[in-house]
């Protein structure tokens, strides 16, 4: 059975909540990898719509020298740049979807009940008005027909 058939996300996946650090080695229980998977660079330009890069080696995660020598390759870090653009796309569209939805959700009942008590006001405030303008024309015609 695969990891995430067992209810929980695979070993190699991290939470969302989890600080990752691109600089750091694998960690405990993690298989060791020196170079970018050409499945990853494969989907990563199947995502972006540009041509896969060829795979280039991870930097070393301790050990670099002061003038950039451990940094990683340009390849690596535009790929780890777009991936990290693409993904907070997905974020930000996802969160944007749900705060919409939460946000309709909530102000629906206020909302209705605004419009119930509008209604209301405006039904007082239009039956007041007309028995205003009945009454005005009540007593001009009155005070028409009244002899002088």
């Amino acid at each position: 059975m695969s990891a995430a058939g067992r209810g929980g996300p695979p070993r190699h996946v991290p939470t969302l909540t989890e600080v990752v650090d691109p600089s750091a080695g694998p960690r405990a229980g993690e298989p060791a990898s020196d170079r970018v998977s050409p499945e990853a660079q494969r989907r990563l330009a199947e995502a972006s719509g540009t041509p896969p890069t060829p795979a280039a080696p991870v930097a070393p995660s301790a050990g670099a020298d002061a003038d950039g020598a451990g940094s990683p390759p340009s390849d690596e870090t535009a790929l780890l740049q777009a991936l990290g653009a693409q993904l907070q796309q997905r974020v930000e569209a996802a969160v944007e979807a749900q705060l919409e939805h939460r946000v309709q959700e909530v102000l629906a009942p206020t909302l209705a009940r605004i419009t119930e008590a509008l209604v209301l006001e405006t039904r007082e405030q239009l039956a007041e008005v007309l028995r205003e303008v009945v009454a005005e024309a009540v007593a001009a015609e009155l005070a028409r027909r009244a002899p002088r």
